[in-house]
Protein backbone atom coordinates (compact mmCIF):
# COMPACT_ATOMS: atom_id res chain seq x y z
CA UNK A 1 0.00 0.00 0.00
CA UNK A 2 1.13 3.16 -0.81
CA UNK A 3 0.99 7.07 -0.51
CA UNK A 4 -0.57 7.01 -3.56
CA UNK A 5 -2.85 4.67 -3.42
CA UNK A 6 -6.81 6.01 -4.10
CA UNK A 7 -9.97 4.49 -2.32
CA UNK A 8 -13.02 3.64 -3.69
CA UNK A 9 -13.82 7.48 -2.33
CA UNK A 10 -11.35 9.07 -4.15
CA UNK A 11 -9.26 9.85 -1.16
CA UNK A 12 -5.84 8.68 -0.11
CA UNK A 13 -5.86 5.38 1.52
CA UNK A 14 -2.57 5.56 3.81
CA UNK A 15 -3.10 8.80 5.79
CA UNK A 16 0.14 9.18 7.84
CA UNK A 17 -1.78 11.68 10.05
CA UNK A 18 -3.71 8.47 11.05
CA UNK A 19 -0.92 5.72 10.88
CA UNK A 20 1.43 6.65 13.67
CA UNK A 21 2.71 3.24 15.04
CA UNK A 22 4.73 3.79 17.84
CA UNK A 23 5.35 0.72 19.26
CA UNK A 24 6.99 -2.55 16.84
CA UNK A 25 3.57 -4.41 17.78
CA UNK A 26 2.23 -1.90 16.11
CA UNK A 27 3.25 -1.16 13.27
CA UNK A 28 0.83 -3.51 11.40
CA UNK A 29 -2.05 -2.45 12.66
CA UNK A 30 -4.17 -0.16 10.88
CA UNK A 31 -5.36 3.23 12.86
CA UNK A 32 -9.25 2.70 13.72
CA UNK A 33 -10.23 5.65 11.53
CA UNK A 34 -8.76 3.89 8.08
CA UNK A 35 -10.54 0.40 9.44
CA UNK A 36 -13.76 2.06 10.02
CA UNK A 37 -14.11 4.46 7.06
CA UNK A 38 -11.52 2.29 4.04
CA UNK A 39 -12.79 -1.31 4.94
CA UNK A 40 -13.38 -2.51 1.39
CA UNK A 41 -9.83 -1.04 0.10
CA UNK A 42 -8.20 -2.42 3.19
CA UNK A 43 -8.98 -5.80 2.68
CA UNK A 44 -8.55 -5.79 -1.56
CA UNK A 45 -5.27 -5.05 -0.58
CA UNK A 46 -3.97 -6.37 2.90
CA UNK A 47 -6.64 -9.67 3.49
CA UNK A 48 -6.74 -10.39 0.22
CA UNK A 49 -4.73 -13.68 -2.02
CA UNK A 50 -3.69 -14.03 -4.97
CA UNK A 51 -6.96 -14.48 -6.17
CA UNK A 52 -8.92 -11.93 -4.70
CA UNK A 53 -10.75 -14.14 -1.90
CA UNK A 54 -9.79 -13.28 2.01
CA UNK A 55 -8.80 -16.44 3.52
CA UNK A 56 -9.35 -17.25 6.71
CA UNK A 57 -7.59 -19.58 9.23
CA UNK A 58 -9.04 -22.55 11.01
CA UNK A 59 -8.60 -20.34 14.54
CA UNK A 60 -10.73 -17.34 12.59
CA UNK A 61 -13.68 -20.10 11.19
CA UNK A 62 -14.00 -21.25 14.60
CA UNK A 63 -14.12 -18.02 16.08
CA UNK A 64 -17.35 -16.96 13.62
CA UNK A 65 -19.12 -20.38 13.84
CA UNK A 66 -19.11 -19.85 17.73
CA UNK A 67 -20.08 -16.10 17.43
CA UNK A 68 -22.94 -17.12 15.43
CA UNK A 69 -24.14 -20.19 17.76
CA UNK A 70 -23.76 -17.14 20.03
CA UNK A 71 -25.61 -15.06 18.54
CA UNK A 72 -28.54 -17.86 17.68
CA UNK A 73 -28.51 -18.10 22.01
CA UNK A 74 -28.70 -14.54 22.49
CA UNK A 75 -31.54 -14.48 20.49
CA UNK A 76 -33.52 -17.62 22.21
CA UNK A 77 -32.24 -15.72 25.56
CA UNK A 78 -33.67 -12.52 25.02
CA UNK A 79 -35.43 -12.95 21.82
CA UNK A 80 -34.75 -10.73 18.43
CA UNK A 81 -38.51 -8.97 17.85
CA UNK A 82 -40.33 -11.61 19.53
CA UNK A 83 -40.61 -12.84 23.23
CA UNK A 84 -37.43 -14.79 24.14
CA UNK A 85 -36.96 -17.17 26.96
CA UNK A 86 -36.17 -14.72 29.68
CA UNK A 87 -39.02 -12.53 29.21
CA UNK A 88 -41.14 -15.80 29.25
CA UNK A 89 -40.11 -16.30 32.65
CA UNK A 90 -40.57 -12.71 33.97
CA UNK A 91 -44.31 -13.25 32.55
CA UNK A 92 -44.34 -16.62 34.62
CA UNK A 93 -43.19 -15.11 37.67
CA UNK A 94 -45.26 -11.79 37.59
CA UNK A 95 -48.47 -14.84 36.92
CA UNK A 96 -47.01 -16.75 40.17
CA UNK A 97 -46.50 -13.54 42.17
CA UNK A 98 -49.88 -12.08 41.62
CA UNK A 99 -51.67 -15.41 42.65
CA UNK A 100 -49.21 -15.54 45.81
CA UNK A 101 -50.84 -11.98 46.37
CA UNK A 102 -54.59 -13.45 45.87
CA UNK A 103 -53.86 -16.42 48.30
CA UNK A 104 -52.29 -14.11 50.80
CA UNK A 105 -55.55 -11.94 50.45
CA UNK A 106 -57.72 -14.68 51.16
CA UNK A 107 -56.06 -16.24 53.54
CA UNK A 108 -56.04 -12.58 55.33
CA UNK A 109 -60.14 -12.45 54.24
CA UNK A 110 -60.51 -16.09 55.63
CA UNK A 111 -58.82 -14.96 59.31
CA UNK A 112 -60.83 -11.65 59.91
CA UNK A 113 -63.58 -13.59 58.96
CA UNK A 114 -63.00 -16.54 61.48
CA UNK A 115 -61.84 -13.89 64.04
CA UNK A 116 -64.96 -12.20 63.57
CA UNK A 117 -67.09 -15.65 64.13
CA UNK A 118 -65.18 -16.25 67.59
CA UNK A 119 -65.52 -12.92 69.18
CA UNK A 120 -69.45 -13.64 68.34
CA UNK A 121 -69.66 -17.20 69.38
CA UNK A 122 -68.10 -15.90 72.78
CA UNK A 123 -70.16 -13.37 73.25
CA UNK A 124 -72.82 -15.52 72.65
CA UNK A 125 -71.70 -17.39 75.55
CA UNK A 126 -70.65 -15.08 78.04
CA UNK A 127 -74.36 -13.57 77.42
CA UNK A 128 -75.98 -16.44 77.99
CA UNK A 129 -74.02 -17.81 81.38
Amino acid sequence: MGHDAESEFGGPLHQPKHYAAEHASDAELLPPAIRREHTAAVFAIHGSTESGRITMTNFEERVLRDLGELKAHMRWLVGNGNEGKIQELEARIRKHEAALQRTAGLGVAAGVLLTIMHLALDSLRTIHH
